[in-house]
C-alpha cells in the first residue's frame, strides 16, 4: 500500500463568508441584537453549551488533549443543517476543493479530487464526499468558526469547515490527522471507532494506519507508535459532538442512511513549524545564508559559516524570534473579528 502522509499546509485566511446567490463583493451578515447567526444569543459560550464547559476549562483540560464528547445546541444545529442542504451548492459558492473517498476491503483508501458538478454522482457510486473550507461559502459556517476561534483564543484563519457527505457504509480508513477538530453530527448515524490515547503525540503529519511513512519522517516509524490504552466505539447521531486531537486515531462507516457531519478544523501550526518559517524568512534576507555550500570549503568559508551562526544564535537568545512566535498565532479581539466580517450588533 502507498504511503499516505501529508504535510497540512498553512491556511491562508478565506474570503468573508457568502449567502446564498449574494456576490462575495456585497456581503454584510446580519445579526439581530440577541441572537447571533450560530443560533445562540450573543453573549452566550459555544463551547459551553457543547460541553458544559467554559472556554478556559475546555482548553485546559480537553482541547488538543482528550476525546469528548458532547450535544450540539439545537437551535444552533438546524441552522447548520439548513447551511449544508445542498452540498453541490455549497461547494460552487464557497469554491474550494472537493474530495471523493474510497476505502477498499482490504483497508485501502483512494481519494481523487472532484468538481462540484461530480458530487451527486460520486455519492450514487457510494463514495464518501467532503466539501473542504465549506465556510467560505456560507456565513453560519463562517461565524461558527469564528466563535470557536474566539472561545478558544485561536486566530480565526487557523480554524476552518470540512463538511463529509457518506452514503450507508462509507466512510474513512483508521487514520490520524496534524489537526485538531470537533465534529458535528447532522444527519443520519456514524459509527466512529477512537482511540483513547495519541498515537502520535502531536502530529505534524496525516498518516494512514498500514501505511509505509516517507523516510523523511522517522517520528512517524510506526515502531515507536505508542499503543492506545483502549479505542471507544460510538455511534454518533443528529446533534453528537466528538472532539479529536491531533495524532488520535480514528475510523468512521456511515450506517444505514447517509450521513452528514461538519468537521471544525484547527490548524494552528506547531511551535516547531512556525519557527522554521521565520527562520526561513530571517535568513533569506541575507545573502550570505543563500550562498551554496561546497564540497571542501575553505578556511574562510569555515570561518563565515561559524560567524554566521553565531549571529544566528544571538538573534535567537536576543528575544524577538519569542514575540514573533507569539504574535504569529495571536488571536484578534472579538470585537474586531465582528467589524471585519461586517456584522451589526
Amino acid at each position: 500500500m502507498p504511503a499516505k502522509v501529508a504535510v497540512r499546509r498553512t491556511h491562508a485566511e478565506q474570503s468573508d463568508a457568502i449567502r446564498e446567490g449574494t456576490p462575495a463583493s456585497s456581503v454584510t451578515v446580519q445579526v439581530s441584537s440577541t441572537l447571533s447567526t450560530n443560533g445562540l444569543p450573543v453573549n452566550d459560550s459555544l463551547i459551553g453549551a457543547i460541553f458544559s464547559l467554559t472556554p478556559g476549562a475546555f482548553v485546559s483540560a480537553v482541547f488538543g488533549k482528550q476525546v469528548r464528547f458532547g450535544r450540539f445546541p439545537a437551535r444552533a444545529l438546524e441552522r447548520l443543517r439548513e447551511a449544508v442542504r445542498d452540498p453541490a451548492s455549497l461547494a460552487r459558492r464557497s469554491r474550494g476543493i472537493q474530495k471523493a473517498f474510497r476505502v477498499g476491503g482490504d483497508g485501502s483508501w483512494q481519494e481523487q479530487l472532484i468538481s462540484a458538478d461530480a458530487i451527486p454522482a460520486r455519492l450514487r457510486s457510494f463514495e464518501t464526499v467532503c466539501l473542504k473550507h465549506a465556510e467560505a461559502g456560507s456565513a453560519v459556517l463562517a461565524e461558527t468558526c469564528a466563535a470557536l476561534a474566539n472561545e478558544l483564543g485561536i486566530a480565526r484563519h487557523f480554524v476552518y469547515a470540512n463538511v463529509y457527505v457518506s452514503p450507508p457504509g462509507t466512510g474513512v480508513a483508521k487514520h490520524f490527522d496534524c489537526t485538531d477538530a470537533l465534529i458535528v453530527q447532522l444527519a443520519g448515524a456514524k459509527r466512529w471507532s477512537v482511540d483513547e490515547s495519541a498515537t502520535v503525540v502531536w502530529a505534524e503529519h496525516n498518516c494512514v494506519v498500514g501505511a509505509q511513512p516517507a523516510p523523511a519522517f522517522s517520528y512517524l516509524d510506526p515502531s515507536g507508535w505508542a499503543q492506545s490504552a483502549a479505542t471507544l466505539e460510538r455511534t454518533l447521531r443528529a446533534g453528537d459532538v466528538v472532539t479529536i486531537p491531533r495524532g488520535v486515531c480514528h475510523a468512521t462507516a456511515a450506517e444505514a442512511s447517509t450521513s452528514t457531519s461538519i468537521t471544525f478544523t484547527f490548524a494552528q501550526p506547531s511551535r516547531r513549524q512556525a519557527l522554521e518559517g521565520l527562520l526561513r524568512e530571517l535568513l533569506l534576507q541575507d545573502e550570505r545564508w543563500r550562498r551554496p555550500l561546497v564540497s571542501d570549503p575553505s578556511v574562510s568559508e569555515q570561518q563565515e559559516l561559524s560567524e554566521l551562526m553565531q549571529e544566528l544564535a544571538a538573534v535567537i537568545a536576543s528575544g524577538p524570534l519569542s514575540s514573533a512566535l507569539q504574535a504569529f498565532t495571536s488571536p484578534q479581539p472579538a470585537a474586531s473579528v465582528r467589524e471585519q466580517k461586517g456584522m451589526q450588533a
